[in-house]
């Protein structure tokens, strides 16, 4: 389900970066600045929303899903921690078409195994080591994932040598549409290999 949402910042990354890519090739750069800040705005508001939504409902998300007794406790637990990252977990993706964008693409990369490696290592500190259970597998992801969303927002926001710069902007529901409607077959590509896996998850139990 947390995929099937992720899948958000996949739909506005890769519409919008065409997008802000096309109005950057027509020499529009203070506009390209204007869309891209209000689709990373954008997806950072509709990741608070899920994230509150989620939080609030994982119990019966996860009764739906067919958990019961102990599973129904881990999935509780587990998915309570992650929704508060969810934000991020967006962001993550909107980021990874828009560091292209940017011509950054090894800053990406970087960012991608910065978080990578912080899930990896935090994993085994909170679960092997302190003995925190599914609980310090949750916050160890968390926070990786708050790294690969948040980092490139410390970027963006100040003066850099890339393509792109977050500034003011106002809310445009035609660039958004645009934005969107482009990006909606990558986001249905991913969203159907999460229908898969959930469908997966009730063969299995």
């Amino acid at each position: 389900v947390m995929m099937g949402i992720g899948t958000i910042g996949f739909m506005i990354g890769t519409g919008g970066s065409a997008l802000v890519s096309k109005t950057l090739g027509e020499g529009k750069h203070g506009q390209a600045n204007r869309y891209f800040s209000m689709l990373v705005y954008t997806a950072l508001i509709v990741g608070a929303l899920f994230s509150a939504a989620g939080f609030i409902f994982i119990r019966p998300i996860s009764e739906a899903l067919g958990a019961t007794g102990e599973l129904l406790e881990n999935c509780v637990a587990y998915g309570s921690i992650l929704f508060l990252s969810m934000p991020a977990f967006i962001l993550q993706y909107v980021f990874h078409s828009f560091f292209i964008t940017a011509e950054k693409p090894g800053l990406s990369l970087r960012v991608s195994l910065a978080a990578g490696l912080t899930n990896m290592a935090l994993d085994y500190l909170f679960v092997a080591v302190l003995g925190w259970g599914i609980e310090g597998a949750a916050i160890a992801t968390a926070i990786g994932e708050v790294i690969g969303g948040v980092v490139p927002i410390l970027y963006f926001s100040r003066k850099n040598n890339s393509l792109l710069r977050l500034t003011r902007a106002r809310f445009e529901a035609r660039p958004l549409l645009r934005a969107c409607a482009n990006g909606a077959s990558e986001m249905v590509t991913n969203l159907s290999m999460s229908v898969v896996n959930i469908l997966y998850n009730f063969q299995l139990m």
